[in-house]
């Protein structure tokens, strides 16, 4: 699986979930039948360990900064 968006595409702080890191696309999921699909859309890093999370959300935040100057 592909998927491409820059920096400014992403609306919203990296968040630490479960599996991984979410990065907010900022795109509502669509509706199907007008029943299911109400949050947000965006992608899961997987990422195993919890310290490698914690580090790689703090770089995610960063990032934009980082590459910018």
């Amino acid at each position: 699986m592909e998927w491409d968006y820059t920096w400014e595409s992403l609306n919203a702080p990296p968040r630490i979930v479960e599996k991984g890191i979410f990065l907010s696309t900022g795109e509502q999921k669509k509706k199907m039948l007008g029943l299911f699909g109400h949050g947000e859309s965006g992608k899961v890093i997987l990422i195993q360990s919890k310290d490698i999370r914690e580090v790689s959300s703090v770089y995610f935040c960063l990032a934009p900064f980082l590459i910018s100057s």
